[in-house]
């Protein structure tokens, strides 16, 4: 009972949205490929070149041929019609702490259903080197089984995720080609040539070094970083002669700004007014500062905030476990 109402609350929500219903699902198309999509094509993927341990699961055809680790029939990737003989399900099974447990640690895990699913889809599907994909319905899915599937996105939503992400990457493309020719013109100084790059290849975030620069680096010449002070996301200015005078006019402007490194400056609690309005700084660098155990707390409604590097400053002890009282996932780093 308790399964026929959670799949009829489900089917009541998606039929109202227009969505295809579980029962009417492909069950390896629409059902197990966006699992695995999810949780192991980013290391076992033909289409994305990535092939762990030898292994592709992105096609039926694929995992019945298995990865390096197959030794006869004992670690078989794929057996159709066998949950228990197929590694696949072996492994996600696995307890979290289990060495051979899959997806790894730092990949997004198996939810219950999705395990549940894959199981059974496993356990369904009938031996043989092709697959014949049938919704959940012609497959004879219990309603336990239609209930885990209705947990899963629509092929309807997916749809709508993936032109999504489509639309945030053209987006971000445009303001990595809008950047470009800025990005140019300041890297003709000597100031900007090394030090002001793109975060990585695919990215329209920026970040600034000033570790060739040091002390060399003025309030004048940092100054010169406006054109582009949203778009840094990193900026890195330890042992440079920037005073907060300078940050305080730059810092507001930079509002994608993630990490921050100030150590070794001249900077007082008079600039953690303006740090304290950077709602997505996640790093902070304020080792060798001025900073006191008051000007410290101004930073307590930085949510985001994760790790923060105080050694050599005017902080205390006390004052950084005060910080801490109001942002309890803090790292704090003397």
């Amino acid at each position: 009972m308790k399964y026929c109402y959670i799949l009829l609350c489900f089917v009541l929500i998606l039929e109202s949205k227009g969505a295809k219903a579980p029962k009417d699902r492909l069950a390896f198309a629409e059902v197990i490929v966006p699992i695995m999509e999810e949780k192991c094509h980013s290391c076992h993927s033909e289409a994305k070149n990535k092939d762990k341990g030898g292994l592709w699961m992105d096609t039926f055809e694929n995992m019945l041929i298995g990865g390096d680790s197959q030794d006869g029939e004992e670690f078989r990737t794929l057996v159709p019609g066998n949950s228990k003989d197929s590694y696949m399900i072996e492994v996600i099974a696995l307890p979290k702490d289990d060495d051979m447990h899959m997806p790894p640690p730092k990949k997004t895990q198996m939810e219950s259903h999705e395990i549940k699913l894959m199981t059974w889809w496993v356990d369904k599907i009938p031996e043989g080197k092709t697959l014949k994909d049938q919704t959940l319905a012609q497959m004879g899915a219990s309603e336990e089984i239609l209930a885990a599937a209705a947990m899963l996105a629509s092929p309807e939503k997916r749809k709508e995720m993936e032109a999504a992400q489509k639309t945030a990457q053209l987006q971000k493309l445009a303001k990595r080609d809008a950047l470009q020719s800025t990005l140019a013109t300041l890297k003709q100084e000597m100031t900007f040539k090394t030090s002001l790059n793109f975060v990585s290849q695919d990215s329209s975030d920026l970040e600034f070094t000033a570790v060739s620069l040091r002390e060399k680096l003025t309030d004048e010449m940092f100054l010169k970083i406006a054109p582009v002070s949203e778009a840094l996301s990193s900026l890195k200015l330890g042992s440079t002669s920037v005073t907060g005078n300078a940050l305080e006019t730059e810092l507001p402007r930079m509002t994608r700004l993630k990490k921050l490194d100030l150590s070794q400056t001249q900077i007082g609690d008079k600039t953690l007014d303006t740090i304290g309005d950077l709602e997505g700084l996640q790093w902070l660098n304020l080792w060798g500062t001025q900073v006191t155990d008051s000007g410290l707390m101004k930073l307590k409604g930085l949510s985001k905030l994760r790790k923060i590097y105080l050694w050599q400053s005017q902080v205390t002890k006390k004052g950084a476990a005060a910080l801490k009282k109001e942002l309890p996932d803090l790292e704090v780093i003397f």
